[in-house]
């Protein structure tokens, strides 16, 4: 929000908030542009501390891939791995809120046999399992980016137990699925 002074009559002023915004309209759909998206932060005394330079610095970023996005006709898709516990799409909240529109999301379950590959998606998330992927689960992954597929791995070796007394690290059972793609 941005505070502006502005003249209501002849002899007097009024301070407003703006909220600097576009909007892109392409075919009929149209989008907004929060122009300070990430540049500007809340203070202790309730004001708002805009970072011009930054601001000016993302404007033709923001303006030009939201062109972009709109002006595309397919979509890149996303393979969300299921069935060892992982989140499902409906948990990842605000990274789907914010690149939903720009991505195609499906589950993918590689318990069923069924092979993937880039033609089908262009990257394979795995977050978090809580169980061991099967040998041919790790097989089909090994296939699919022995045939250019790209894949995020976001796991964390270890865990708190905060049922315990005490707060402990543990070291997961999931080590084992990342050394099978030699990641240490």
């Amino acid at each position: 929000m941005v505070q502006l002074s502005v003249e209501s009559s002849i002899t007097s002023s009024e301070q407003v908030l703006v909220l600097p915004y576009a909007e892109v309209t392409y075919q009929q759909k149209a989008t907004r542009i929060n122009l300070i998206k990430n540049a500007y932060r809340f203070l202790e005394n309730g004001t708002v501390e805009i970072f011009v330079d930054e601001a000016l610095r993302r404007f033709e970023y923001l303006i030009v891939s939201e062109i972009y996005n709109k002006t595309r006709s397919q979509f890149k898709t996303i393979g969300i791995l299921k069935g060892h516990g992982e989140q499902s799409k409906e948990d990842l909240g605000d990274l789907l809120r914010e690149t939903d529109p720009y991505y195609n999301y499906i589950e993918v379950d590689l318990r069923t046999g069924k092979s993937i590959g880039p033609s089908i998606l262009d990257l394979l998330l795995l977050m978090q399992p809580e169980s061991r992927l099967s040998d041919r689960e790790k097989y089909e992954i090994d296939q699919y980016l022995m045939r250019g597929g790209r894949v995020i791995f976001l796991m964390n070796f270890y865990f708190f137990d905060f049922d315990l007394k005490f707060k402990n690290l543990y070291k997961s059972k999931l080590e084992k699925n990342c050394s099978y793609f030699t990641i240490t």
